[in-house]
């Protein structure tokens, strides 16, 4: 996990895909141990952790499989990270499902990518805005900005 969180950093850094691709299969083998069965909210964080590594990955390399592979770990984190059990974790997911189709409307200019972004970053914006989570509302405006910018 943290070869993972030290790979995706650097590959995020310095714009290297070969470092997000080492990030992806290192979260993929620390997903060998930490089970949905051991361990429910240390495999989420790990789902959430490969997902955006596959995001970032999916982004540099234009290459839609990857968003919808980021997509699917993200999904799959919510089935532990649930609204109830733990509600900012839950809303920060929603709010990187709508980087992903946003990426994703980057690639194919389907509109419907942009709709799910929307209703996913509305989603986060809620809990955040009940919880008093004024840096996570930043996050979320900025998400926004470039949505809207992508509406034109």
């Amino acid at each position: 996990m943290n070869l993972g969180v030290a790979l995706g950093s650097l590959g995020d850094g310095r714009g290297d895909a070969d470092l997000l691709g080492q990030a992806v299969a290192a979260y993929r083998e620390a997903l060998t141990e930490r089970t949905r069965d051991r361990v429910p909210l240390d495999w989420a964080m790990t789902q959430v952790n490969l997902g955006t590594a596959l995001s970032l990955l999916g982004e540099r390399k234009g290459n839609a499989d990857l968003l919808d592979q980021a997509v699917a770990a993200y999904r799959e984190a919510l089935t532990e990270w649930t609204r109830d059990r733990v509600p900012l974790q839950w809303a920060t997911t929603q709010a990187n499902l709508a980087t992903v189709e946003r990426a994703r409307f980057g690639l194919t200019r389907d509109a419907t990518h942009l709709d799910a972004a929307q209703g996913y970053l509305e989603a986060a914006r809620g809990v955040f805005a009940a919880h008093g989570a004024d840096g996570y509302l930043a996050i979320v405006a900025n998400i926004q900005a470039g949505i809207d910018a992508c509406r034109g």
